[in-house]
């Protein structure tokens, strides 16, 4: 009976943190077709089916794409603390070691690079990942970021950001402060090619 419960009480935990979070175990697949700007950029991958992308102001950030939840909950949970969005998407035109030098990151070993973040400097340990048609890697600064509540709080973020290169494109997923949930994270890079 003990075990009954233990499971049991796992199991309702689970999906209570779950909803209090907005995640979502179910996905959909947004895919990038080429447009007047990108005319060879086609690409696709697996998002939340509560999250929405959608083109990016046009701002001189260099973002083109971003995601924003379409759930109460969720739009509750990024609207303070990090700027409505999930995540944002930058296209760079360049192999994936170009691209990371013009990011900012100075490669001083296999896997190790040096760069700065909010005026710190950081040494950042990156994850190498290959897909079907694609190499890139990911690495994760951990850092604070300020609400925009009446407090004004700072709260611990973790920024991840996602390269993803076919040799001659890359496109980068960054966060903006909310680590990506474990499955959502996975499911991002298992499911990303360029079409």
């Amino acid at each position: 009976m003990n075990i009954l419960r233990q499971i049991l009480f796992t199991t309702l935990t689970t999906f209570f943190v779950s909803l209090s979070y907005g995640q979502s175990d179910t996905f959909k697949t947004y895919k990038y077709e080429h447009n007047d700007n990108y005319t060879k950029l086609n690409f696709s991958f697996d998002i939340p089916s509560n999250w929405s992308i959608n083109p990016e102001t046009v701002d001189g950030t260099g973002y083109f794409l971003i995601c924003t939840p379409t759930s109460e909950s969720e739009i509750a949970k990024y609207s303070d603390c990090f700027g409505g969005t999930p995540f944002r998407l930058i296209y760079r035109n360049g192999n994936l070691d170009t691209v990371l030098t013009q990011m900012g990151l100075q490669k001083k070993s296999d896997g190790m690079y040096l760069t700065t973040f909010n005026g710190k400097i950081k040494i950042q340990i990156t994850t190498n990942i290959k897909g079907e048609n694609y190499n890139g890697l990911y690495y994760t600064i951990t850092d604070q970021v300020v609400c925009t509540d009446k407090k004004k709080r700072k709260i611990a973020a973790k920024y991840q950001f996602i390269y993803f290169s076919n040799g001659s494109q890359t496109i980068i997923v960054e966060t903006n402060g909310a680590k990506l949930d474990d499955l959502v994270f996975k499911k991002l890079i298992d499911t990303f090619t360029f079409n």
